[in-house]
């Protein structure tokens, strides 16, 4: 007979056991292509997420207690970098369990203006610790072991009366998130000690997913060394038709106006972002379901799309439909993540008489999961995450006076409306971080009660954290604070990535106008000996924080330093220092207000009189936004006598289309560099100098120039497409030269070579092509559709009659392709003959 205390015993070391099982085996079953290997290596097979995953994540949610469950739904914002006990971020992430939080330098997180990496790094270890339990000392938090980890004292548990147990506190990394869109501040929050990331848009400009992955690399990379696991990247807006009129246009944040470019530099970023973080930093694709044609940025107000859902599929949901399309062979490119934008939309079920809410808080977002294209993707753990719920725009929305927020009803529609994660910055009418944290709480514990008492509430929640948890196990597969946590030595490769931007700065490098002929004739030298050259620069200042200094745009002698760096006398000895001066943006506004006054700065003045070369370095121009934002224009209208006989050069260090058509034909050159960092300040200068032919191409279009994206991205008309058969009956593949034998009912396919644009890329997926097969012998023709893909369209042909078949093919204007003539004899070998056509003389 077995004595009571050793049942107990037994009872004890079996539960244990069975525990032990449980916890273990998910991780066990974990396939090697989520070690730490590079997902480059996820067979194509495992899709998304493998099963194993979101069975381990299931696993453990069915053990998580309320507050567990509930603090995984939230990301929050905090003020300063204090993390020590009894702190605000402390209280939230140690007592209320909050899933994520936001590092921004706003909030005073980090600073750029001093060691920005260590400082990032320090803090992200130390959140990461307080995830699990534990305070880590500033003074270890570069070098963190388990030997200075120091326990929290008890976690409470929030106060909620509950029948569901709450079982033992399960610990899970913590989501940190930021943005990194590049092009320097300020929407590039990581700068100093990184790598001078390129703009979205010059990317674009390249046409060149190559340099995209490699871009998304060096970011993915990046981030990881200083311990952040999320990027808020990259946007996929279409940017279709460019209203710089409009307050909050989006500049040089967006790959480009083409849907089909746009996709394929975003998976090539979002692969490249896998690949160079080795799958520690997941990827959060905005502004989802895309926001290019709003009728303003959705910052501080409301803005509408009016778009039915049927027409968003072709356009704004086509680049997301990509990045979440879970084919063979195409795990690395798929986005772990969406990012809902607050936008309304106009028209969505084809009323144009009705408006949705809010995406991010209204059901219709749950019309757009379902639809196909992310249906399987969400099922298979892809997560959904808000935009900030505190935005303006929401706050209008629920209150045009803003005198009142009901923020525990944003964030209840926010999660009912399809998100997971729910982003609480911004969130409070003070704007005051006090009212934030209360609300945050208040919030918080509204939807513990909410999950006790709510099934159907309790079922959405448990959904939603199975896919956060599932995201977790993705980026550490065994959970463990030693797995987290990351060491100095991991910074050593930051700033490494300087030759692949350089690359894209003249990859991207466009000649606007004139055309190079024309050029060729305007300027037919460099800068010389003896010839000034007047630098104006936009010095537009950016404050990041209360305390921080501001940055411009431009430094006002950053044009003028790097010309005497690469061709003064310390280099090639072409321009001596006293050949280059500089203005900033501010001092030629001031001079022309005094002109029109009836004042003159003599100094001011002078320059321009000494100038034989002006070379202006523009950024954004926004409509109304700060003082300088025109003083381009009226450089151009109020001193033409400043012009005369100058060579007037502008360089566009952000988008293309800020100048209307009367400006540009004043200027002896435009250039387009798409961003201001210091790589596209250095290739602007080699420009100037004649140092490479620049060979980019804006992603956008030019009104002002009648450069029409969607007319260049249409099949060129002076291409000649080819034509060939490659399968044909049942033998298989063959060429078209090879005999063959075709019976009546027996099938061939027709594939044609790429076809190419204007611009000498291939055509966007969807181009309609037509093939055209004509029977001489009966006058009859047959016409097949089919559209492209990678630039290539194919289409299976039956054989129906015997006897001569003349095909060729034709794509919207171009119409010259080569002509295949069959002659069909049943039985019989087929003869194939390839004719290619004579060029028309011009």
């Amino acid at each position: 007979m077995v004595s009571r205390q050793g049942g107990d015993v037994r009872r004890v070391t079996l539960f244990v056991l069975v525990l032990w099982l449980v916890l273990a085996t998910p991780f066990l079953a974990l396939p090697p292509s989520m070690a730490q290997e590079g997902t480059e290596d996820i067979a194509p097979d495992e899709r998304e997420l493998p099963p194993a995953l979101l069975v381990a994540a299931d696993n453990i949610v069915r053990r998580m207690s309320v507050a567990d469950k509930v603090g995984q739904l939230f990301v929050v914002t905090f003020v300063g970098d204090n993390t020590a006990p009894g702190t605000a971020i402390a209280e939230l992430i140690a007592r209320y369990r909050v899933g994520g939080v936001m590092l921004l330098a706003s909030n005073d997180n980090f600073r750029n203006d001093q060691d920005t990496p260590r400082q990032v790094l320090s803090l992200t270890n130390r959140l990461q610790a307080l995830a699990y339990g534990q305070i880590l000392p500033e003074a270890n938090s570069l070098s963190p072991s388990a030997d200075v980890l120091v326990p929290l004292p008890p976690r409470l548990e929030a106060e909620v009366e509950t029948s569901v147990p709450l079982t033992t506190a399960v610990n899970l990394p913590l989501f940190i998130i930021t943005d990194q869109e590049g092009d320097g501040p300020p929407y590039t929050r990581l700068y100093n000690g990184f790598t001078p990331l390129p703009s979205q848009m010059a990317l674009g400009a390249t046409w060149n997913p190559a340099l995209a992955r490699e871009v998304g690399a060096i970011v993915g990379r990046e981030l990881a060394a200083v311990g952040i696991n999320v990027l808020l990247g990259p946007s996929l807006d279409v940017l279709v038709t460019p209203r710089p009129e409009l307050r909050g246009d989006f500049g040089a944040r967006v790959f480009g106006g083409d849907p089909y470019w746009v996709a394929q530099m975003g998976k090539a970023y979002i692969a490249g972002v896998h690949e160079g973080s080795k799958g520690r930093v997941l990827t959060i694709a905005k502004h989802f379901p895309g926001q290019g044609s709003a009728d303003r940025r959705p910052d501080e107000e409301v803005a509408t799309v009016a778009k039915s859902l049927s027409e968003l599929r072709k356009i704004e949901l086509a680049p997301f439909s990509e990045v979440t399309r879970l084919g063979p062979g195409e795990a690395i490119t798929v986005t772990d993540g969406l990012l809902s934008s607050h936008i309304r939309y106009e028209g969505f079920q084809g009323n144009i008489r009705e408006r949705t809410p809010p995406i991010t808080l209204a059901p219709e977002l749950q019309d757009i999961l379902n639809l196909p294209e992310f249906r399987q993707w969400h099922e298979h753990g892809g997560i959904l995450i808000t935009d900030a719920l505190g935005a303006l725009a929401v706050r209008r929305y629920k209150d045009p006076s803003l005198r009142t927020f009901p923020y525990k009803q944003v964030a209840l529609e926010a999660l009912l409306a399809g998100n997971d994660l729910l982003l609480l910055s911004q969130f409070s009418v003070s704007g005051t971080f006090e009212e934030q944290y209360q609300n945050t709480i208040d919030t918080i514990r509204f939807f513990q009660e909410k999950y006790v008492r709510d099934p159907a509430f309790r079922e959405r929640v448990d959904e939603a954290v199975t896919r956060i948890v599932a995201r977790k196990l993705a980026l550490y597969p065994s959970l463990t604070l030693a797995e987290v946590l990351r060491s100095e030595d991991d910074l050593e490769v930051l700033g490494t990535g300087q030759q692949t931007v350089d690359a894209v700065s003249r990859a991207a490098a466009t000649l606007l106008y004139p055309s190079p002929q024309d050029l060729s004739d305007r300027l037919p030298a460099p800068p010389q000996a003896g010839e000034t050259i007047l630098f104006i620069s936009d010095d537009r200042p950016w404050q990041e924080c209360a305390t921080c200094s501001p940055v411009p745009a431009i430094a006002p002698d950053a044009l003028a330093k790097m010309t005497l760096a690469l061709y003064g006398p310390e280099a090639t000895n072409q321009i001596l220092p006293e050949q280059v001066r500089s203005l900033p943006f501010s001092r030629v506004r001031e001079f022309l207000d005094g002109l029109a006054r009836g004042e003159e700065d003599e100094e001011v003045a002078a320059a321009f009189a000494d100038a034989r070369w002006i070379v202006v370095g523009m950024t954004r121009v926004p409509a109304d936004e700060y003082p300088d934002r025109d003083v381009v224009s009226r450089l151009l209208r109020e001193g033409r006598g400043l012009l005369q006989d100058k060579h007037l050069i502008v360089f566009a260090f952000n988008a293309p289309y800020y100048l209307d058509a009367t400006e540009i034909t004043n200027l002896t050159a435009y250039y387009a560099l798409y961003s201001k960092t210091a790589p596209f300040l250095e290739a602007a200068v080699r420009l100037l100098f004649r140092e490479f032919v620049p060979t980019g191409s804006s992603p956008v279009s030019v009104p002002a120039l009648n450069y029409d994206l969607r007319v260049l991205t249409e099949p060129n008309p002076d291409q000649t497409i080819g034509l060939t058969i490659v399968e044909f009956g049942h033998q298989g593949e063959g060429a078209s030269n090879e005999p063959m034998v075709l019976d009546l009912g027996d099938t061939f396919t027709l594939r044609t070579s790429v076809i190419y644009d204007h611009q000498g890329h291939p055509v966007p997926d969807g181009t309609p092509v037509e093939f055209h097969l004509w029977y001489p012998t009966e006058s009859l023709e047959f016409r097949r559709e089919a559209v492209t893909r990678n630039g290539v369209a194919e289409v299976q042909v039956t054989v129906d009659r015997p006897g001569e078949l003349w095909i060729t093919v034709s794509s919207l204007k171009a119409r010259t392709s080569t002509q295949l003539l069959l002659n069909i004899r049943p039985g019989e070998p087929s003869i194939v003959e390839t004719v290619i056509p004579t060029p028309t003389p011009t």
